[in-house]
């Protein structure tokens, strides 16, 4: 009894409809009629109800199951559609202007052809209205829930590792290119800073891949690259310290230390104490901190000053500002990573190569020489 229009269907009242649609006297009303205007429908299963032309307005389906139905040309005006189950859903032409679409189950199978509202709400009770103000513009309310079905949102709320964060992000790229039968990749939308550490980086994918599943992979890779990370920091430390305990032992005299840098050229500035410099066993220094973060501040503008004189694609122009942002973070530290700095200019450097002239990269390598 899929998709069986019942419409002013005679004697349907005496039909003998013990599983199926028609069992339930409510359904089997609006299914004769097509009037379930503000009536309760909630939890009910409708899969497959033909209901073209119906009028749900202020109707409440909430968890009730339309799969497969057909509403073309319905009216939703003010319905509630609270985790209403929509997957295979005609709704061509339907109208949800005020309609509540919290949390209701949509994918690519579900047909919003022609759908149109002036507004809506995405959580119940009047909440979160779509658009903020005014109205909706001809066919942006289907452009708003296609936008949803083709992105998935990628949450960090302890901040994001870029470093990790890319290595993830490629490599669930390339597995995509082999994967899917589409020709558009894996891009970056959008990166929401949501405050309190918390990012939203809402991703591009292509309609033929399961978005539960490219979610779960990059989230697990991601964990495995901080791990890494943090792996990599620890060893250094334990290095640092190694060769701190060395210049101890053989170098006690703070004097000869001073005598060193003092006959060495004027190009870096150094803070000396005890503590703050580390060398080798015949006494010569290597900087532990970087001083002058106006220097790299100066350095990193003009490096988005040249790089936005070039042209670029969506998915390297994308990859460009994660780095050029995680560059301006660190100009922000008093301590920068010099680890975190050399691989975005080497990642900047591969992605502009052969696009970019001189100048950019004598940028770059001034940049490398700051550390």
């Amino acid at each position: 009894m899929n998709r069986v229009c019942f419409k002013d269907a005679i004697s349907i009242k005496y039909a003998y409809g013990k599983g199926t649609l028609l069992e339930n006297i409510l359904v089997r009303d609006l299914l004769n009629t097509g009037n379930g205007s503000g009536k309760n429908y909630s939890g009910l299963n409708m899969k497959g109800a033909f209901l073209e032309s119906a009028d749900l307005t202020n109707a409440d389906l909430s968890e009730t199951d339309i799969s497969g139905a057909i509403l073309r040309n319905a009216s939703l005006k003010n319905a509630s559609l609270n985790k209403t189950q929509c997957l295979d859903t005609d709704f061509s032409g339907a109208d949800f202007t005020s309609a509540c679409l919290e949390s209701w189950n949509i994918d690519s199978t579900t047909c919003l052809k022609g759908a149109y509202a002036e507004y809506v709400y995405l959580l119940s009770n009047l909440r979160e209205r779509r658009p903020n103000s005014g109205i909706f513009l001809e066919n942006e309310f289907c452009k708003l829930f296609q936008e949803i079905l083709n992105t998935v949102d990628f949450i960090f709320n302890n901040g994001i590792d870029w470093q990790a964060f890319m290595v993830s992000f490629d490599k669930i790229r390339e597995q995509i290119k082999i994967h899917s039968e589409s020709d558009n990749e894996l891009s970056v939308q959008s990166i929401e800073n949501k405050g309190e550490g918390v990012f939203v980086v809402k991703v591009n994918v292509p309609p033929d891949i399961d978005k539960e599943q490219i979610h779960e992979h990059f989230s697990q890779d991601y964990q495995q690259q901080l791990a890494l990370i943090e792996n990599r920091f620890q060893a250094k430390l334990e290095m640092k310290d190694t060769e701190i305990a060395r210049f101890r032992e053989h170098n006690t005299d703070l004097k000869q230390i001073i005598h060193s840098l003092a006959n060495r050229p004027i190009r870096d500035q150094y803070n000396v104490s005890g503590d703050a410099v580390i060398g080798n066993e015949q006494g010569i220094l290597k900087k532990q901190t970087f001083v002058s973060n106006e220097n790299l501040k100066d350095e990193i503008s003009a490096l988005k000053a040249e790089i936005s004189k070039l042209t670029c694609n969506d998915t390297k122009q994308n990859e460009l500002d994660i780095h050029l942002s995680t560059l301006e973070n660190q100009s922000l530290l008093n301590q920068p990573s010099a680890t975190i700095v050399n691989s975005c200019l080497e990642s900047i450097s591969n992605i502009l190569q052969g696009a970019a002239g001189n100048a950019v990269f004598d940028i770059i390598q001034r940049i490398g020489g700051l550390f």
